[in-house]
C-alpha cells in the first residue's frame, strides 16, 4: 500500500468516527418537539402572569417581593432534594408560612400552580407537592429567579436615581455653609445624617461645593466689615492729638543717682561709682 493510500484510508477513518459521534450527540439529544417548545412558553406566560399582575399589583412590594422569595426557596429546596420529604410539603398553619404565603394575595395560587396541593393528614392542612408536576416546579423556579433578578436590578436603577443633582448638591452645601456661619457651636452638623447614606463621590463633591461658597461667603464678610470701619472713619470726627513739647532725653541714671545722657539716643551703662566721693 502507498503512502497516499495510506493517508486516505486514515483520513476516511476519522471522518466516519466524526459521523459517528454526531449521530450520537442527535440521539442523545434529539431535537425539541415544536409542540413541547410551545407548552413550556405557555407554562412560562403562565407563571407570569401569577407574577404580574397576581401578586405584585394586590400586595405591597415589601410583602409580595417576601411571598417570590420564600416560594423561590420552596422550590429551589425541592429541586435541589426531590426525595427529602421535608421539602414536599408544608403546613398552611406555619406562622412564617401563614405571614408569606397565605396572607398574600396569589401566592398559594403560585404553589399549586408548580405542584403543591391541598390535602389533609391527622386533621392538618397540608400542601403536598406532585412529583408528576416537576417540570412545572422546575419552570415556576426559573421564573421566580427571573423576576426577582429584575426587581433587585430596578431597586438598584432606583436607588442610584435618588443620588442628588449637581443643582441639588449645590443645596445642600450652601446650606450647610449658611448654618455654619450663623451657628458657629455646631459648626458640621448640620443634615449629617444625610450626607452619611451618599457613596464616596458625592460626598467629595458636596465638600467641593462647600469649600467654594464658604471662601465666598468668608470674603463677602470680610468686605462688608472692610466698608463698614471705612465708612466709620469718614464720619466719626478726628481723635484730638496732644503734641508733646518736652523731649525726654535719652540716657539712663547710675547707681549714685547721676543721670547719664549718650548723643546716641539708647542709654548707656555707666561703671559703677563710690558714694564715698559725694561725702
Amino acid at each position: 500500500m502507498t503512502t497516499t493510500e495510506s493517508t486516505w484510508d486514515a483520513h476516511s477513518q476519522q471522518r466516519e468516527e466524526m459521523l459517528r459521534a454526531a449521530e450520537h450527540r442527535v440521539q442523545e439529544h434529539p431535537a425539541p418537539d415544536i409542540r413541547q417548545l410551545q407548552h413550556i412558553h405557555d407554562l412560562k406566560q403562565q407563571f407570569r402572569r401569577l407574577i404580574e399582575p397576581g401578586i405584585m399589583r394586590h400586595n405591597n412590594n415589601e410583602n409580595a417581593l417576601l411571598a417570590l422569595k420564600t416560594l423561590e426557596t420552596l422550590s429551589s429546596n425541592l429541586l435541589r432534594e426531590p426525595e427529602n420529604e421535608k421539602f414536599q410539603r408544608f403546613k398552611p398553619t406555619n406562622n412564617a408560612i401563614k405571614k408569606r404565603l397565605v396572607d398574600v394575595m396569589g401566592a398559594l395560587e403560585y404553589a399549586v400552580a408548580m405542584g403543591f396541593h391541598h390535602k389533609v393528614e391527622n386533621f392538618q392542612p397540608l400542601y403536598v407537592f406532585n412529583d408528576r408536576h416537576l417540570e412545572e416546579l422546575r419552570i415556576g423556579n426559573e421564573i421566580l429567579k427571573e423576576t426577582l433578578t429584575r426587581e433587585a436590578e430596578k431597586a438598584a436603577r432606583a436607588s442610584h436615581s435618588k443620588l442628588p443633582s449637581v443643582k441639588e448638591q449645590q443645596e445642600i452645601a450652601r446650606q450647610r455653609v449658611s448654618f455654619r456661619f450663623q451657628n458657629s457651636s455646631h459648626r458640621g452638623t448640620f443634615l449629617t445624617p444625610l450626607l452619611l447614606a451618599f457613596p464616596k463621590p458625592v460626598k467629595i463633591q458636596l465638600q467641593f461645593h462647600e469649600d467654594r461658597l464658604e471662601k465666598q461667603e468668608r470674603d463677602k464678610r470680610e468686605a462688608e466689615l472692610r466698608a463698614a470701619r471705612e465708612a466709620a472713619g469718614e464720619v466719626a470726627p478726628p481723635t484730638p492729638t496732644t503734641a508733646s513739647t518736652s523731649r525726654i532725653p535719652t540716657g539712663g541714671m547710675t547707681l549714685s543717682g547721676h543721670v547719664e545722657h549718650t548723643a546716641e539716643g539708647p542709654t548707656r551703662r555707666v561703671p559703677y561709682e563710690d558714694d564715698d566721693e559725694d561725702e
